[in-house]
């Protein structure tokens, strides 16, 4: 869209001449309005929207205006929503310029897990050890999820670290049978790392 700055000054000064704009001019205005509507809205709500707009909409410069606007929210202070919104944009939907914000501005997140899972996709051991010491948030992370694409990504990160034989408990529960379960059982004692046997008790109690 090029902007012809003397409309543009005529339609703040006369709102009515909306209707004059150029029609490729009108969805463009009426997207950054509701962006810029909703970065100043003090509601969680809003960062619902923002995120669900940096996710699907399907005009890219809105997409990156949405993320943005949801940067600088979470640069204020009290915007939980806001930074955890990013982290779900991250961990959730693998946005890589989510990822970006998070590491350059040191963002943390209040929800545990999703704390947990970015740390263990994007950061190293050391990092996500803090908030995770005994694996069970990306575990119920991976159980939980529907979503064939993320479970991937946790593998492929536990694969990174070293994490094999997690890798074989989260496939033997996620599609539980009598003999995976008795096989992980026959194998607690020699698991390498307390970890998995505490993960194997948690999640077979």
């Amino acid at each position: 869209m090029t902007l012809c700055w003397e409309h543009l000054q005529h339609l703040l000064s006369h709102p009515s001449a909306w209707m004059e704009s150029p029609p490729e001019w009108i969805e463009p205005l009426v997207l950054r309005g509701a962006v810029a509507v909703l970065e100043e809205a003090d509601s969680p709500e809003a960062d619902l929207i923002l995120g669900a707009a940096a996710r699907v909409c399907p005009i890219k410069e809105m997409r990156a205006a949405a993320l943005q606007a949801l940067t600088r929210r979470a640069s204020q202070q009290g915007r939980d929503s806001s930074r955890t919104m990013l982290f779900d944009l991250a961990v959730n939907a693998a946005n890589t310029e989510a990822v970006a914000v998070i590491r350059k501005h040191n963002l943390t997140c209040s929800c545990p897990r999703l704390q947990a899972v970015f740390s263990f996709l994007y950061e190293d051991s050391e990092a996500y050890g803090q908030y995770d010491p005994l694996g069970l948030h990306i575990t119920e992370a991976y159980l939980e999820s529907q979503d064939a694409g993320f479970r991937s990504r946790l593998i492929e990160a536990a694969r990174r670290q070293g994490w094999e034989e997690w890798i074989d408990i989260v496939r033997a529960l996620e599609s539980p049978t009598e003999e995976g379960v008795d096989a992980l059982i026959n194998r607690y004692t020699r698991f390498t790392h307390s970890r998995e046997r505490q993960i194997l008790l948690h999640f077979l109690d």
